[in-house]
């Protein structure tokens, strides 16, 4: 299980000296750049305002420059023009708060740039839409695939206790983030799952790592209409009021409306902003809003069934193997499940690294049949087809062998026997599946006159289907 958390790198040399000019100023107009392509970040605030906007806002200028890629900045509702948007490659809503497109012309041009094929990434609060804008313009809520229910608690270290108390100032870890005069923050660590490794979006990210924020929760699961990228696993940390109840998809995109849009619940704290791992991933959901990357943002679907699934005898039982299915539906695999034809529940629940499994304690004559399945965070595939647990054609000759040993099947007998096995194996091309055409093994049985519980009377009864 690899874990790591967010590397705290060096504070952007700009941040402070862009405050004033990222927050205030005329709209955003787009121009045309040297560079490949362009967007606008939006960071205006109708509700509460992240400390960490300017940061934000600088890293993704930096992002730019770094990228080849041109940022414009504005926190005024009028740069949403039908002919002003039409100049950008993707529009970027970062740690928005409340009803901050007022107007009905520019919640218009902002949908005719997504249905007309438009990208747009939101950050963090960009789902605290509030109740006005919950109720009022579905359009925005549906966008995000998201609406803001509650977030983790907040940790104070200070004089003065508040929310989640945790000692004073001379105590708090080394890593904070300051709040007011002689109080200091931390944040809640969380494990969070990458759901799709394969996405453009996920590749700066390990399988399973633990990372430290204001964890959003949603008053509804968006999972259902969009692809989930990563989640929560909320027995590692406490959700607070933003409990989904164990399913808490925090990054996701989708395809909406004929336009691209893509949604990162992380990007509180200021070092988020400064951590090289987050800013890839900031940068891939960027490149993914404006059509400059892979995109495949289908909601994910169960997972194909397992192939290759195999039986071989194994002692008294056998072993079922398999292959990863064909298809994982989007949502890396999560699990196996082995079942038992006849009981409801499986017999087996195994993890996504498993391949095969023992099934012990059958006869040799056992017609039991077994199917395998595979899960991923959506749902279980269809089983696999059924395997019984007829032996393999090495497992006859072996019981046949033992039998000749005992005394138990000498001359005329075993010569038939053999011949007959000989002809069925032929016809079945070496696979005891393919018991249907070895039904002639009958004739040797009778002919054998071995008793019919002996192991080599059951095995070959198994194989030819008669049991």
């Amino acid at each position: 299980m690899n874990r790591s958390t967010w590397r705290v790198g060096t504070l952007l040399a700009t941040a402070v000296a862009l405050t004033t000019s990222l927050l205030v100023g005329a709209p955003a107009v787009a121009e045309t750049p040297d560079s490949d392509y362009s967007i606008l970040v939006f960071n205006r605030t109708a509700g509460f305002a992240h400390p960490v906007i300017a940061t934000a806002t600088a890293a993704i200028q930096e992002l730019g420059v770094q990228n080849d890629f041109t940022v414009d900045v504005t926190n005024q509702p009028g740069a949403f023009t039908d002919e002003n948007l039409a100049g950008y490659d993707a529009i970027v809503f970062l740690n928005t708060t409340g009803n901050v497109l007022p107007g009905a012309s520019e919640r218009a041009a902002l949908e005719n740039y997504i249905r007309n094929g438009g990208g747009w990434a939101g950050f963090h609060a960009a789902a605290d839409m509030g109740a006005s804008v919950r109720t009022n313009w579905p359009f925005y809520v549906n966008l995000v695939g998201g609406a803001f229910k509650g977030h983790t608690p907040v940790h104070f270290w200070g004089p003065t206790p508040r929310f989640i108390y945790e000692g004073p100032l001379s105590e708090a870890p080394e890593e904070t983030e300051a709040y007011m005069d002689g109080v200091v923050v931390t944040w809640e660590p969380a494990t969070v799952n990458v759901e799709d490794q394969t996405s453009w979006g996920t590749q700066a990210l390990q399988a399973q790592q633990t990372i430290a924020d204001e964890w959003y929760g949603f008053l509804t699961n968006p999972r259902p209409a969009v692809r989930v990228l990563a989640s929560l696993d909320e027995s590692s940390y406490n959700p607070g009021p933003g409990i989904m109840g164990g399913d808490h998809p925090i990054y996701w995109c989708q395809n909406f409306e004929g336009g691209r849009s893509i949604y990162n619940g992380m990007g509180h704290p200021a070092s988020t902003w400064r951590d090289p791992v987050f800013l890839d991933v900031a940068r891939s959901m960027i490149e993914m809003a404006a059509g400059q990357a892979p995109w495949d943002c289908s909601p994910a679907t169960a997972p194909a069934a397992p192939s290759s699934v195999v039986a071989e005898p194994e002692g008294t039982g056998f072993t079922i193997s398999w292959a990863a299915p064909a298809s994982t539906g989007g949502s890396d695999i999560t699990g196996y499940r082995v079942y038992r034809d006849g009981v409801e529940e499986p017999i087996a629940n195994l993890p996504a690294e498993s391949t095969m499994f023992t099934v012990a304690g059958l006869l040799p004559g056992s017609t039991d049949r077994f199917a395998v399945s595979a899960i991923n965070r959506v749902g279980e595939s269809e089983r696999s087809e059924w395997l019984a647990n007829y032996p393999s054609f090495a497992a006859v000759r072996g019981f046949i062998d033992e039998a000749h040993s005992s005394g138990n099947l000498t001359g005329k007998a075993l010569t038939e026997v053999l011949k007959h096995v000989d002809q069925a194996e032929k016809l079945a091309g070496g696979s005891a599946a393919n018991h249907a055409v070895i039904a002639q093994l009958d004739n040797a049985i009778r002919k054998s006159g071995l008793p019919a519980g002996s192991d080599v009377v059951l095995a070959i009864k198994a194989l030819s289907g008669t049991l």
